[in-house]
């Protein structure tokens, strides 16, 4: 569990630096947005730990080499270029208050490239009180909508993003809607071209909690409902793209590394206890290739 003090020292400079939050302020700030998010009807454990003042994208082994630079090739002048490469776009699936995102912009990278979505409304407009840059990411980018429902309000994602970030976000669901959801995100990225490689084409990528052990587990709701999720090892994730792939008649390279939990005693996906002994992190991407496509790039960044 993270504490309160941790979290904060974690999320200051964001929140002084990008989100012009006086430093004698810092505290109150965030205890006034958590207090609204907190009486939510349905509280994301990220608000009740503290972990919404973390930004996680950052910590990914492809953030530094190939996801910032992407992001930013279009803000780079070089006066020997012809032309300008065009903007890339990254979506943060459930992203909550979209800290991840605000990392990136934060980083330099244009508010009009960075896209959230998330189920719930309130956690959008939260983001924009946490960090005051509603004159930085348009509204617009900002979608709230169910990833399973097929009237949702998604249009303006389909077939435009360059990449997907999802964290904490697959393992809440059953394996079925686990294909579902990723057959939707696959829905979303651009098209592959006959140019793309393996460090500019259509990138999905992340962490989640795992399990040496994978298997479905039974999720308890507040409402005393029961629900199941499914909990991936290496081996399940790699399964549930090449299904995935199959369904949508494309082809992914799949790179996950099992990280063991280095301070918790147990993993913690939503209401569902993992055990030290089990329980793993797993970081993954999932870089779209044709048959033709090879390299190891991602593996050697990935296993560092």
């Amino acid at each position: 569990m993270s504490s309160f003090a941790e979290s904060v020292d974690a999320g200051r400079e964001l929140l002084e630096e990008y989100g012009r939050v006086p430093p004698e302020d810092v505290i109150s700030h965030v205890l006034a947005v958590y207090q609204k998010a907190i009486n939510h009807a349905d509280v994301y454990p990220c608000v009740t730990n503290y972990r919404f003042l973390r930004p996680l994208i950052t910590e990914h082994p492809l953030y530094h080499e190939t996801i910032l630079p992407r992001l930013l090739a279009t803000t780079i002048t070089d006066p020997n270029a012809k032309t300008k490469p065009p903007p890339q776009t990254i979506l943060d699936m459930g992203c909550c208050f979209g800290q991840d995102l605000r990392a990136l912009a934060y980083a330099g990278v244009p508010g009009a490239s960075l896209y959230g979505v998330d189920l719930h409304p309130e956690y959008l407009s939260l983001g924009y009180a946490l960090y005051r840059d509603s004159h930085i990411i348009p509204s617009a980018n900002m979608i709230a909508g169910d990833i399973f429902d097929a009237a949702g309000p998604f249009d303006v994602l389909k077939g435009k993003m360059d990449m997907i970030h999802i964290i904490s976000f697959l393992h809440l669901f059953s394996y079925e809607d686990q294909v579902k959801a990723c057959t939707r995100m696959v829905q979303f990225l651009r098209p592959l071209t006959e140019t793309d490689t393996e460090l500019d084409g259509p990138l999905i990528f992340g962490r989640q909690t795992g399990s040496i052990d994978p298997g479905t587990r039974i999720r308890e709701l507040s409402d005393g409902k029961r629900t199941e999720l499914f909990i991936h090892s290496a081996a399940t994730f790699e399964r549930l793209w090449k299904e995935v792939g199959e369904l949508t008649g494309t082809r992914w390279r799949v790179i996950v590394v099992e990280e063991p939990i280095k301070k918790n005693n147990r993993g913690r996906v939503s209401n569902v206890f993992e055990p030290l002994e089990t329980v793993r992190i797993l970081v993954f991407s999932v870089v779209r290739v044709e048959p033709r496509k090879g390299g190891g790039f991602f593996m050697s960044c990935l296993r560092r």
